[in-house]
């Protein structure tokens, strides 16, 4: 498989590379769906680099938390349990962004929420 004659090439230390074969993005619809699933998860969020410093996002929600307007915020959209955008940045400052977003929902400090917009 391509895999196996990634992974049999060697780098100059004479330690094996691995090399990613190239990623069809179909390969990677339903995770996120099955991470929702896992017991005490009220949020999935899965990350996919598709460039420097980019991430394509997908949310899923159980329903407490409106993941369609945590993606909004970032210029996404979708439903309220099912939502998606692209963000820019380390994958630190993504992750931190969505989680504070999604903390200020289950929290009840989501200020749209509280003013009714």
């Amino acid at each position: 498989s391509k895999t196996e004659e990634a992974a049999t090439e060697t780098a100059d230390s004479g330690e094996p590379e691995y090399v990613t074969p190239p990623l069809d993005p179909k390969d990677l619809e339903g995770i996120v769906n099955q991470l929702r699933v896992t017991q005490g998860v009220e949020v999935a969020i899965f990350l996919h680099e598709t460039g420097t410093q980019e991430y394509k996002v997908s949310l899923r929600s159980n329903g407490i938390v409106d993941v369609s307007r945590v993606c909004a915020y970032f210029g996404g959209g979708g439903h309220v349990k099912a939502a998606g955008c692209t963000m820019h940045g380390t994958m630190y400052d993504v992750v931190n962004n969505l989680t504070l977003h999604i903390e200020q929902q289950l929290l009840g400090e989501d200020t749209e929420q509280e003013s009714g917009k």
